[in-house]
């Protein structure tokens, strides 16, 4: 599971959720957790004030062990 993936379940946010709050789109979250793309420094940001790990903010398309 990716470590975007993983911690939103966790936080019970959906794509839609997250999307809305970071002010991009569903099809931008899914880029960052298929590793098509990373978020910028604005939407790193973002991710930490939502209480995302640094994982996610700095490797979103990388997996995580448990």
């Amino acid at each position: 599971m990716k470590a975007l993936t993983k911690e939103m379940k966790e936080k019970r946010m959906t794509f839609k959720m997250l999307a809305k709050k970071l002010g991009v789109s569903t099809v931008t979250i899914n880029n960052w957790i298929s590793g098509k793309c990373s978020p910028n420094f604005k939407n790193m940001d973002g991710l930490a004030l939502l209480g995302f790990s640094t994982t996610v903010c700095l490797e979103p398309s990388k997996d995580i062990e448990v």
